[in-house]
């Protein structure tokens, strides 16, 4: 093995935060030239710091030195003052305070100013009216502004030797100043072994802040475990920087002790992370080793990617090992194809099984054949940026257009009077001049600010409204639009500065232009509102965009050229046209060829530079259509370059030569492949990488990416979670589109739950669909037959699947015989069918288990909320679906008249399924059944029916059925069944039929008649039952509410037919992520009240506003849950 990957070497990424040490991780040391600058800005933020040092209570000695300013001791006094309490300072000002020593007075005055600071603190002298004035005192021994000693120390490392030994015998000097002053010295030369052994020895006192000092200075592994045991600080682990000047400092001794910390430490990812990387830096087989056994486990990925590149030799070796793990055999395989010619090199040494996958990943890759150069589109032999002429560049070009504004018909009056705005509030002072001074001073209260801006004359408020800048901005979408009304231009830079692209749909101008071709970038919302911006602006728009459109190259050119573009495209290439006449005849021959190019013609921006583990030989091959071969990396590294260049609403023109070219399987497998590699190296700041799953990916990039969508919030990475989400629905296709409705049900976290919904909203509506309809569409039909059966072939023996009530699949041989699951293939079977098959069966029960656990409870929701499918449905979505109807076989059905589609309450559950419940009444009487179970005039139930297993319909008595198309169909609740409840029980039961969950035995509940007069239901408060009851439940239909205090959710709720929500209170409620099944939860409250009225404390509502199924679905929850 080479000596290379046996040296320790301190990443460069480490340099900005490590101590330096002499001798120890380059880093040179020079003032920064603008220290003079700095400090004044500095001391100019700071304007009562003289009073400090001018108090009578801080000594004259420290007053003079501090008005002098020229000494070390006059340096310290400043320094104090200015970090005030706590006595601390950040990097950038100490660093600027540093600087300006070195820089004036040189690194001897740096480091006496440096000592002195540690004898000074800042403090407060209480004065009469009880107001602390700044002091600076002596202490004995303080933290003081630690962060100008590591700047200090920086110098020092870089100091000549002649001058370095000068200056510790200085620090030598000063070590009998205090405890303080001596750990200060050990850590300015940690050269001094003898200091800093004399102060780990001392263990100084359990003081953090020292002990810290000391760990910058340490040489072994022992002077570590002597400061910090086996249980090390949160300061030392939550500071990277300090880990990797303890790195720096042992070199690979430290590793044992960096693998010790990491077993210990699993609740910051931020740390785990850090040390993740530190033992991805060690050169040692056994460092390697630890990320190699971590591989599946969260963070180590990134580690042991950073590893991999690092030391490649190694890589082969120990991942070869390991590669019997799958996920380890796939980055093995990456690896190798990465660094072939290393895995070539590596391979005589090994054996066994280490040898052979090596062998067989080198041999993967020569076989693997690559398409000439005359075989590719042009673009990925020669791409547009390479061959892209020099772009056309006017000079001197400027939009003359001053700000303005231009309303609708009835747009101003509508924005100035807008319901629930501030344009509607009345003012509860009108002493104007003094409102004036008073919203200037920013001392003026919301309620009189908005009165002012709305009822003062417009002469005097106009001004004010101009300079006003709020604090308050989160809601600035609700309290702008009265001020844009009435102020118009004058507000248009607070509107600039809010963002938001609705408040600047009426303003025209540059500067408006500019920020919408600037969204005409972004996401979708955002692209919506740059088009409609451009669609009603489009003269004025063109007229701002030209000279941007032909100035010199970069992001303004692009943008602007981008929206002149999609003027055109709105129609309006007249405007554009007219615009460029303005500028001249240049101008106007280099925008008509800006709209007639094509997108490949026109001028390419430079492309990014890829990253390094976008190395296309680590990806999966891109096959060209017709076993024309794969693409060579080049070829492969110019798609990744169209990848990067994209932009979220617009891929990169040249991909779609890509997409004819190529396989369309093999391209999703590369964008998946660019997508785990991404992951592996700790998801970098690259949003094109989620970006092209969307451009190629199929229905497995969607189901991979749905695993990250649900794993990312946990990691700390939820705004990346978010924006996947889009991505996911922008793939489209039915398994992507799938993965969104499981996001919508399944998710825990509750902004990914609400994207997730926007999205697959926008889907469905797209299709005139609900969501519910459209989660009907997307449910996989698994490969099942038209008789919902699969057959397994092993060649000589065939097996045909069933599934349960649970959707739990089975297998019987061909005499019918049942058993527990597919044998293993034989010695008779045939060895290429048989195990193919039995693979299929494993993904199938795997598959299966899936569904079921989105199909069952689907089916009891739309049973509670009387969710309804037409008659044409439930004959094509449900009976005849080869997966779903094995459920729907399962269940008592119903027909309902079309005065039950709706509902009297107009109710409808969350899922926006309609729901009929509110056809019963509030009453709570259904009426007189009769045999057939139908409801009398009151009613809307017409019959009851099943599916039977020649997927026939049938009665109560077995008589046939009929379902029109036109007919409404749900899922029979106990109480639509009535008196024939008991007779569809007993049938069921004489034709075994198991039911996937409880429908006819589901018991009988409900409100007594004083319950139905109250609002709350008192049979349940003060009853107590285990925790885990309740979390029950949760993993039901209720969900925890919004408000929990330290830890403890003192509320749990559900929705229930008819907009209504049931909330329990709990004593003392469950904890978040520690539910114990052990503990007793007491019930305090249980009451109802509207949905989509906030938080527990919403108005109550009498229990009798339920429906009876409502109130039926209540009361069996808690029942089962006190029982």
């Amino acid at each position: 093995m080479g000596t290379v990957e046996d040296t320790f070497v301190v990443p460069s990424s480490w340099l900005r935060a490590i101590r330096p040490r002499r001798g120890g991780a380059p880093a040179g040391f020079s003032p920064a030239p603008t220290w003079a600058a700095d400090i004044a800005t500095l001391l100019a933020k700071r304007p009562s710091l003289r009073t400090s040092f001018t108090h009578p209570a801080t000594p004259a000695d420290l007053r003079d030195a501090g008005l002098d300013g020229d000494t070390p001791l006059g340096a310290a006094v400043v320094v104090a003052a200015y970090a005030g309490p706590p006595d601390t300072i950040s990097r950038a000002a100490a660093a600027v305070f540093a600087d300006g020593w070195v820089a004036q007075h040189g690194l001897r005055f740096a480091v006496e100013a440096a000592m002195e600071l540690q004898g000074l603190g800042y403090g407060a002298e209480w004065n009469s009216s009880r107001v602390g004035e700044p002091v600076v005192r002596r202490v004995r021994g303080s933290e003081g502004a630690g962060a100008v000693l590591t700047r200090v120390r920086a110098a020092l490392a870089a100091a000549p030797e002649e001058e370095y030994r000068s200056l510790v015998e200085l620090l030598g000097s000063w070590r009998g100043r205090s405890a303080t002053h001596r750990v200060v010295t050990a850590y300015l030369a940690p050269t001094e072994t003898a200091w800093v052994e004399e102060e780990v020895a001392g263990h100084l006192g359990g003081d953090d802040w020292r002990i810290l000092l000391m760990l910058s200075s340490v040489t072994t592994v022992a002077q570590v475990e002597a400061l910090v045991g086996a249980h090390p600080p949160w300061a030392l682990l939550a500071d990277a920087g300090l880990l990797h000047t303890i790195a720096d400092g042992l070199g690979v001794a430290a590793a044992p002790l960096f693998v010790q910390w990491l077993d210990r430490v699993t609740s910051s990812a931020d740390v785990q992370r850090s040390l993740l990387s530190i033992i991805a830096a060690m050169p040692t087989d056994e460092a390697f080793q630890v990320l190699v056994d971590r591989a599946e486990a969260r963070h180590v990925a990134a580690a042991l990617t950073e590893a991999s590149g690092r030391f490649p030799r190694r890589a082969v070796r120990l991942l070869a090992a390991a590669a019997s793990r799958r996920g380890v055999a796939e980055r093995l395989r990456a690896h190798v194809a990465a660094h072939r010619d290393v895995a070539a090199e590596v391979l005589p040494a090994l054996s066994g099984a280490a040898a052979t996958r090596v062998a067989a990943a080198l041999d993967t890759l020569d076989r693997r054949i690559i398409a000439p150069p005359p075989a590719l589109p042009a673009l990925l032999v020669t791409p547009p940026w390479h061959a892209a002429g020099k772009p056309v560049v006017i000079k001197g070009l400027r939009c003359t257009d001053e700000p303005g504004i231009a309303w609708q018909p009835g747009e101003r009056d509508e924005w100035l009077h807008r319901s629930g705005t501030v344009g509607q509030w009345g003012p509860l002072r009108s002493d104007w001049p003094a409102l004036a001074r008073d919203i200037d001073a920013g001392t003026c209260s919301w309620f009189d600010t908005f009165g002012f801006f709305m009822h003062a004359p417009i002469d005097l408020a106009g001004p004010v409204a101009a300079r006003w800048r709020p604090s308050r901005r989160w809601d600035g979408e609700r309290w702008s639009p009265a001020l844009v009304a009435r102020f118009g231009v004058l507000v248009l830079p607070l509107m600039l500065e809010l963002g938001a692209a609705s408040l600047l749909m009426p303003f025209t101008g540059p500067e408006v232009a500019a920020v919408v071709a600037r969204r005409l970038d972004g996401g979708q919302a955002s692209r919506q509102h740059a088009v409609d911006w451009l669609r009603r602006h489009p003269e004025v728009a063109a007229r701002a965009l030209v000279p941007a459109a032909l100035g010199r190259a970069g992001a303004a050119r692009r943008l602007a050229g981008q929206a002149l573009r999609a003027v055109a495209d709105l129609g309006r290439r007249d405007a554009v046209e007219a615009a460029a006449r303005g500028y001249g005849a240049e101008a106007t021959t280099a925008v008509t060829d800006l709209l007639d190019a094509g997108p490949l013609d026109a001028p390419q921006a430079r492309p990014p530079a890829l990253p390094d583990w976008a190395d296309p030989a680590a990806l999966t091959p891109i096959e060209l259509r017709g076993g024309a071969g794969t693409l060579p990396a080049d070829a492969a590294r110019h798609v990744l370059t169209m990848l990067a260049m994209s932009r979220p609403a617009e891929p990169y023109a040249g991909l779609s030569v890509v997409r004819e070219a190529c396989t369309a399987a093999s391209l999703a497998r590369f964008a998946v492949s660019l997508l785990q590699r991404w992951v592996e190296a700790g998801a970098p700041r690259a949003g094109w990488v989620l970006d092209a799953q969307a451009v190629l990916g199929d229905d497995e990039t969607a189901r991979r990416l749905a695993e990250h969508i649900r794993a990312w919030p946990s990691e700390g990475a939820l705004a990346r979670a978010t924006t996947a989400v889009d991505v996911l629905a922008r793939i489209g296709t039915e398994g992507a589109l799938t993965e969104l409705h499981r996001l919508t049900t399944k998710v825990r976290t509750p902004s990914v739950r609400a994207r997730a919904e926007e999205r697959l909203a926008e889907v469905a509506a797209a299709l005139d669909l609900s969501p519910e309809q459209l989660a009907d569409r997307l449910v996989p039909d698994l490969g099942l037959d038209a008789a919902g059966t699969l057959v397994l072939d092993f060649g000589p023996r065939r097996f045909t699947v069933g599934f349960d009530e649970r959707l739990k699949p089975f297998v019987a041989d061909e005499t019918g015989a049942r058993r527990k699951d597919l044998p293993k293939p034989g010695v008779r079977d045939d060895p290429a069918l048989a195990p193919t098959t039995a693979k299929r069966f494993t993904q199938l029960k795997k598959d299966v288990r899936t569904v079921a656990a989105e199909q069952i409870p689907r089916f009891e929701r739309a049973m509670v909320f009387g969710r309804r499918w037409t008659g044409a449905e439930f004959h094509r979505l449900i009976v005849g679906h080869p997966l779903v109807w094995h459920v729907a076989r399962r269940l008592v059905w119903a027909t309902f008249d079309a005065s039950g589609a709706s509902g009297a309450s107009g109710a409808s559950d969350t899922s926006g399924a309609s729901d009929t419940s509110g056809a019963f009444g509030a009453s709570g009487a259904f009426g007189a059944c009769g045999a057939s179970g139908a409801f009398d005039a009151f009613g809307v139930l017409r019959g009851a029916l099943r599916v039977a297993e020649d997927r026939t319909l049938a009665g109560v008595d077995d008589a046939p059925v009929e379902v029109l198309d036109s007919d409404l169909v749900g899922v029979a609740h106990p109480l639509h069944l009535g008196a024939t409840l008991g007779v569809w029980a007993e049938l069921f039961a004489d034709y075994e039929i198991l039911q996937p969950f409880p429908q006819l035995g589901r018991g009988s509940h409900g409100l007594t008649d004083d319950e139905r007069d109250r609002d709350v239901l008192a049979r349940f408060i003060g009853v107590k039952a285990p925790s885990g009851r309740f979390a029950g439940l949760i993993r039901g239909a209720w969900r925890r509410t919004d408000g929990h205090i330290y830890g403890e959710q003192g509320w749990i709720a559900r929705d229930l037919p008819g907009s209504r929500t049931a909330v329990l209170e709990l004593d003392p409620g469950l904890h978040y992520g520690n539910v114990s099944v052990d503990s007793i939860q007491t019930v305090t409250d249980a009451w109802v009240r509207p949905h989509h009225t906030g938080g527990p404390d919403q108005p109550r509502l009498p229990l009798a506003d339920l429906d009876p199924i409502g109130a039926y679905e209540l009361v069996r929850d808690l029942e089962e849950a006190t029982a």
